[in-house]
């Protein structure tokens, strides 16, 4: 680590780090290291074309709409997220929490049965907070008061939040890492829902412009990273070949889950010489959960409500896309759910969804097949540079995102929703992950001083 004298008389850092990953942590992290060490030589690396990994917003071209392929809500009052977006200028506007329940071609308003279903999962989950309570699976807990004891609808709604919700397997998911997380998001308020006006693309640019072009290099993998104490060069791979290796003192890693468990992929595995192992044990332990998410766009009235639910079916849950008024439904199969969609080809995917929602708004499917007039599909499972959602944590992997999250020698730093197990699976938990590995390297460097 070299220092050079500035024309003002202060003595500089020429520290050089490295940020790999584009998405929303690896730009927090860039971010926050050019706002408080401006002097930093700084790289960030991103394998996709475009910036925001699994933040993705599309245009419909007929209105320019936004179209949420990825990420879509604001959970709870995140205070760093939502500071970021204020000085974006992105105005957030609230969701109605209007919930409908179908059955067969009925349906109705389902907010109390819904609030009954989910407060008996709240309850539930609130008694493996203490420390003395024994984990277990939620399929476990869902066989116990006072899950039990609902309808057999109404306990389908609450043993389905760990899937659609959480992407997780309700047989192998740790119900008190779901309690933690459940508890944190009670502390800002996660009752409640936003979406960033525009759709979040509109951040995902704002921050790449803050960082500057010139430090970001995009279609460009990180196929390898060796390191020492002080000291990383990156083997890197662009769209044209083998590009030169990257050097540099630090290295924060924003990478989704599967790059650093090593699952194979075109782009998305990186290999770390010497491996860490600690590292590697944390990564394997957790999982990452699949998504299948569907737009339809029809003309006409929307039916249902804001959010409508399907308990049951191939596309269990629905919403009405943002702006009011716009004519685009989103479906959303998460977990177990979404690993049954998945081989299913466009045409025959298209129609099962407009079965799922014929459903959810108890309306004929022969209706809504006739008002189609556009379909997308995102299988985020098959994507080859996250290979599923968000991660989550089963039964014996207590403590896994912790270590994944902690710094390695004062030279590797770690940022992803991954390493977040208050917030995982969250835009807020992927951007305070960024923050945070920032503030641990920059904790690493000698503080500026004045002659």
């Amino acid at each position: 680590m070299g220092w050079r004298s500035g024309g003002s008389g202060s003595i500089i850092s020429s520290v050089r780090a490295l940020v790999l990953g584009g998405g929303v942590a690896g730009l927090a992290a860039a971010l926050e290291l050019r706002r408080r060490r401006p002097e930093l030589e700084l790289t960030l690396i991103e394998a996709r074309g475009r910036l925001g990994g699994r933040v993705w917003t599309e245009r419909d071209p007929d209105d320019g709409l936004p179209i949420e392929r990825g990420a879509e809500f604001v959970h709870g009052r995140p205070k760093a997220l939502l500071a970021e977006l204020r000085r974006a200028g992105i105005d957030v506007a609230e969701d109605r929490s209007d919930f409908w329940i179908g059955s067969g071609r009925r349906a109705g308003p389902g907010g109390a049965e819904t609030g009954r279903a989910f407060g008996a999962l709240g309850k539930a989950l609130a008694g493996l907070l203490d420390p003395k309570a024994r984990d277990r699976s939620i399929a476990a807990l869902a066989d116990e008061p006072p899950l039990s004891e609902l309808p057999p609808e109404l306990r389908a709604i609450a043993r389905s939040f760990a899937e659609g919700y959480y992407l997780a397997k309700p047989e192998r998911a740790s119900a008190r890492a779901i309690a933690r997380m459940e508890a944190a998001q009670d502390a800002i308020g996660g009752d409640g829902s936003s979406r960033p006006a525009g759709g979040y693309g509109r951040l995902i640019e704002w921050l790449g412009a803050r960082i500057g072009a010139e430090r970001i290099l995009r279609g460009a993998a990180a196929r390898r990273l060796d390191w020492r104490s002080g000291h990383v060069r990156v083997l890197v791979d662009g769209l044209g070949g083998r590009l030169p290796e990257l050097e540099a003192d630090r290295a924060i890693i924003a990478l989704p889950l599967s790059s650093i468990a090593g699952e194979r992929s075109l782009g998305g595995r990186l290999g770390i010489r010497p491996p860490v192992r600690e590292k590697l044990e944390a990564a394997r332990s957790l999982e990452m959960g699949n998504v299948v998410k569907l737009q339809l766009r029809l003309r006409g009235r929307l039916g249902g409500g804001s959010f409508s639910l399907a308990p049951g079916q191939p596309v269990p849950t629905w919403w009405h896309a943002s702006p009011p008024g716009s004519p685009w439904v989103v479906g959303w199969a998460g977990g177990p759910a979404a690993d049954a969609l998945d081989p299913l080809d466009d045409d025959l995917l298209r129609d099962v969804a407009l079965a799922s929602l014929a459903v959810a708004w108890g309306e004929p499917r022969r209706s809504l097949a006739r008002r189609l007039e556009a379909f997308l599909a995102t299988r985020w499972g098959r994507d080859p540079l996250s290979f599923g959602g968000y991660a989550w944590v089963p039964l014996g992997a207590d403590g896994a995102m912790e270590a994944l999250a902690a710094p390695v020698a004062e030279t590797l730093f770690f940022a992803g929703e991954a390493t977040e197990p208050g917030h995982a699976g969250t835009v807020h938990g992927a951007y305070e992950s960024g923050v945070r590995a920032a503030g641990e390297l920059i904790a690493t460097l000698p503080k500026r001083r004045r002659r």
